[in-house]
Formats: C-alpha cells, structure tokens, sequence
C-alpha cells in the first residue's frame, strides 16, 4: 500500500513538474513574441499648423539600419479656425488631421494615415522607409485633404516615433 502511495506521490510531482516547465516554456516563447529583440526607437516632438500642410522640423534617425515602423500619436487635440461653413473633421469624437512619414528630401516613405487624440497612427512603411536612415513627417490640413478648403488654420501637437 505504502509502495502505491508513494508512486501515486511521484506521479503527481512529475505532472506537476511538467507543467511548470510548460508553463515557463509558453512564458518565454510568449515574451519574444511580444518584445522585438533588438528594436530601437527615436522619437520628436512636433507641434506645427498649416492651412494645406507642413513637414515636421524635427528628424527621426536610426544610423543607417531602415526603418520597421512608424508612429504619431496627437498630445492634444487637434483644432482648425476659421472653417467657413465646413465643421472640423472629426472621428470617434476627435478632431482629426492626417500625417505621413517622408525622407528629408521629400520621398515618402509609407501610408498616409488620420492622426487624432487617442489614437496611435501607425502607417505601413514601404521599401523607401525600410531602407532610409532619416525621416520626417509630413502633417495634412483635414478640411483641405477632404473638402479642398485651404482657408483654415489646423494646429496639431503630436510625438512622432520610428522603430529600427
């Protein structure tokens, strides 16, 4: 009896121990995953306004590497004056403009996207992104890009980011 008690007991543990090294398996293989290894990021802060658009002063670098990703998240929210008889552009609440990530000589260098307060724009680099050691953002007047009405001011605070 004591023999099948004790193998019932070793049985257990074993399973036990199993699971814990499953456990820790998924764990590990859950955080690379998750985490890029060896990413690096630059971010700028931008603020600017325009009645068509402008590029951003200041200049994401990597070294050289190509870039994998790139971001712009709006710190505040973004606001347009003197809209005529068109209303600011708005989305899930927010006022909205949009931005696209250039090269400093202009090139662009992914997807243009909306930018608004609590959200974070995330445009699809392309081959001229992936392989650039620089890049700027160029930001879009909404009430230009969809109504063709260029007589409005759209402020916009943001941080612009790129990962490499």
């Amino acid at each position: 009896m004591i023999a099948l008690g004790e193998q019932l007991y070793k049985g257990k543990r074993r399973k036990l121990m199993r699971k814990k090294i499953i456990s820790i398996v998924l764990a590990i293989m859950t955080l690379l995953v998750i985490t890029p290894s060896f990413a690096a990021t630059d971010a700028v802060v931008v603020t600017g306004s325009c009645k068509n658009n402008f590029n951003t002063t200041g200049t994401l670098s990597n070294g050289g590497s190509g870039w994998d990703a790139f971001s712009f998240c709006t710190t505040t929210e973004i606001s347009y004056t003197n809209t005529g008889s068109y209303s600011a552009p708005t989305e899930n609440g927010h006022v909205y403009g949009y931005a696209q990530p250039i090269g400093t000589d202009g090139t662009v260098y992914g997807t243009r996207e909306k930018i608004y307060l609590g959200i974070m724009a995330l445009p699809t680099v392309n081959s001229s992104g992936a392989s650039a050691s620089n890049a700027k953002f160029k930001v879009f007047n909404g009430l230009k890009i969809n109504k063709g009405y260029s007589s409005s001011t759209m402020y916009v605070e943001g941080v612009m980011t790129g990962t490499y």
